[in-house]
Formats: structure tokens, sequence, C-alpha cells
């Protein structure tokens, strides 16, 4: 027995931290007047011209875009599973969340198109990007396609079928087009919520994206190998043996589909597991001791699973595990996790041993 921790890829999360986009001008936040200058086609360096007055430039150096935002705005690292990316907001995160009819998020991440889905940008989104999977659960209220940032982009405007509070974000905004530099990425933008006021001033944002030829990744661990195996012995449970392995994202997944395929195979179970930044580079640790199984998430209600109430189940109990495996990120920033699996029986884990260490 096992369990697999597979994050969102895409999400619009809680930002806790923001830095303002210079001094605030005080018609930014609410549209403003300024005209934002349309971009022009990719470039092999860095952005072409400047951004209009009283508007800022945005960079993304490791993803190869930027984008014009007003001053006033806020940007902030986005980083579920490592994909990078910005986040601007029309309000401080740090102190707020988002203003439903006033305020707007645009969140910016190039997305890994691991299984060829983008040859068809519509299947992409509906696989990998909306939220609401089932046809029933969404409707599509605008769709468009034009051309961004010179390549050719498609535009849905899709009211997707959430719980309360999540509904007050609906309809959402999509742009997704492939970047040039990347045989593998789609770039996703996202705007919340569509129905905001700051919608059009979205829109001219997003006429202002830029793509150009990206960074190469850093691949040197700003975490070190006795750190990150410190930190887990100091963790929850008893700690018998820990060992941590350097890797790039792309090549753990691999290595770990592998395995998942051969147990499905025999006895069932998930064949696959997909998402993050392929570049990223990440720790994988493997540990044996006793532990307590990860919870996907707390209990709804206090001691209860399901609605609170008097007819609640009781809590599961969470087994005792005596291997694990995790995958966190190797270079900053720290706040995310990757997959993690573990089980009860008293063994290594010895296809950890097959992987292969950048660091050895």
């Amino acid at each position: 027995m096992f369990r697999i921790l597979v994050a969102a890829a895409l999400a619009i999360a809680t930002l806790a931290c923001g830095s303002t986009l210079r001094e605030v001008d005080s018609q930014a936040g609410a549209g403003g007047t300024a005209t934002a200058t349309r971009s022009p086609s990719p470039t092999a360096g860095r952005p072409a011209g400047s951004p209009a007055p009283d508007w800022v430039r945005i960079t993304d150096e490791l993803g190869g875009w930027s984008i014009d935002a007003p001053k006033g705005w806020f940007e902030q690292p986005v980083t579920p599973y490592g994909y990078g990316g910005r986040g601007i907001t029309s309000y401080d995160p740090a102190t707020s969340s988002i203003p439903l009819k006033t305020g707007m998020n645009l969140n910016v991440q190039l997305m890994w198109d691991w299984n060829n889905d983008a040859t068809d940008l519509r299947t992409f989104a509906e696989r990998r990007v909306w939220i609401a999977t089932c046809v029933a659960c969404r409707k599509m209220l605008e769709t468009r396609h034009l051309i961004l940032a010179g390549q050719a982009a498609d535009f849905y405007v899709v009211e997707q079928n959430q719980p309360h509070p999540f509904d007050e974000l609906e309809p959402r905004l999509f742009w997704l087009l492939k970047s040039p530099y990347f045989a593998d990425r789609v770039l996703v933008i996202q705007g919340v919520p569509g129905a905001s006021a700051l919608r059009a001033t979205v829109e001219q944002m997003v006429t202002t994206l830029q793509l150009f030829q990206p960074a190469p990744p850093d691949l040197t661990p700003t975490k070190t190998r006795q750190r990150v195996t410190d930190e887990f012995r100091a963790g929850d449970g008893t700690v018998t043996r820990v060992e941590a392995k350097l890797m790039l994202w792309r090549d753990w997944e691999a290595a770990y589909n592998a395995v998942l395929l051969a147990r499905s195979a025999v006895s069932g179970g998930p064949s696959a597991a997909h998402g993050g930044n392929p570049d990223v580079l990440v720790w994988v640790v493997a540990m044996t001791g006793m532990f307590l199984e990860l919870r996907v998430g707390p209990p709804t209600g206090p001691g209860s699973i399901g609605p609170p109430g008097a007819n609640a189940a009781p809590a599961p109990t969470p087994r005792q595990l005596h291997w694990r495996i995790s995958v966190v990120p190797a270079r900053e920033p720290y706040n995310w996790t990757g997959p993690s699996e573990g089980g009860p029986e008293p063994t290594w884990p010895s296809w950890f041993d097959q992987l292969v260490d950048r660091d050895r």
C-alpha cells in the first residue's frame, strides 16, 4: 500500500506577500487613462521598447516573457510545483484577499506540455487548465482566436461550477499560447475574477506581452544535501536512515512513472503522475523509520470527515509508515513540495537506489 500526493499545477493561490510596482498612480488601480504599448513579435534578446507612462515592466527571465502593468499594482512569485511565473494584483496580497468587484489578479505561468496536448490549445486547457473537468460543470461565455506576442493564441472566458466562496471568482479569463523558445511548454495567463471592473485594464496588460530568449536555469542547489537530510531527521517521526539525491524534475518524473507503470501492471492503481517544471532542481529524499501517513487535507469538521454535524463519521486514524519518499525544492523558493509516498513495509525503497544523483 502507498499514498501519492500530487498538487495542482495551476491554481489561483492565496498570495502571502508582494512587492508594489514602484510609486502608486492614483488612477492606475481603477483602470487609469494610460494606454499600454502593444507587444511586438518575439525577440532574440531582451524585451523591446519601454512601458507606457505610469506603467512598469515585469520580466520573467527563465520563462522568457515580459508584461507591463500599471504602477501601484503588486507582483509576487507563483510557485506551485516549482512552475515559477508571476502573480500581478491590483491589491496588496499581504494585507487583503482579492476584492471581488474592484480588484483583479493576473497569473502568468509556463506549463509543461508533457503529453503533447498543446497541438490544440483548447484540448490542453480542458485537460490541464480549467478547474471544472466535466463539460456540464462549465460554461464557455467567450471564445476567440487571436495573435498575441506574434504567436497564435486562444482566449476564453469560462464560468465553472465551484463551491462557495470560490464561485465568486467566476468567470475567469484565460489566454493560452506556445512560446517559440520552448517545444514543450504552454504560456497560460489567467485573470480572476472576470467580472471585475478591472477587466479592461487586465486585457490591456496582456496586449503588452513580449516573448524573448529565456535565460538558462541555474542548476546549483541553494539547499545543501546535509541541510535537507537534517530537516527530515528533525521532522515528525523517528528516522533510522535518510538519503537525498539531486535531480531535475523531468528525470525524477520519468523514473517515478516507470515505477508506477510497473506497479499498475501487477496490481492496478495510478500508472503515471505528472506536473511541475521539468527544469526545476529537486531533492528526492528517501527514509525509513516510523512516521504517520500524510493526509491529503484536514477534516472538514472537528474530529470528522464530511460536513460537520451529529452524523459525521470519525476521522480515520493515519496509518503508521516505515518508509517514505518525498520531493522538495533544491533552490529557492522552498514554499512548495512535490509528490510523497510511503508504505508500512519495514524495508528500504530499493528503487530509490536506481535514481541518478546529479551531485555525485
